[in-house]
């Protein structure tokens, strides 16, 4: 699947410095000093404050639950999951 990417000049787009590529670089950190890919997406989900799962996380979904979480912070998401039929 191909990556999504946005452009930075659209209104209220999530910024960098709002954690968008903190988990990647600790994760690229940890894997050059011994740990396996889903050891050190664990160690970044923990530090983002995202509870430990079973079969542990992925950085592509650490990535997708932050911005999830961007969007229901920011009112863009809240508003669709508290509606009614």
């Amino acid at each position: 699947m191909a990556e999504i990417k946005f452009p930075e000049a659209v209104p209220g787009a999530m910024p960098e410095h709002a954690g968008a590529r903190r988990p990647r670089e600790l994760c690229k950190r940890l894997e050059a000093c011994g740990f396996t890919a889903r050891q050190a997406a664990d160690l970044a989900a923990r530090l983002e404050g995202i509870q430990a799962v079973r079969t542990g996380w992925s950085l592509t979904e650490i990535e997708s639950l932050l911005f999830l979480r961007w969007l229901v912070g920011h009112g863009r998401l809240g508003d669709v999951l508290t509606e009614t039929s």
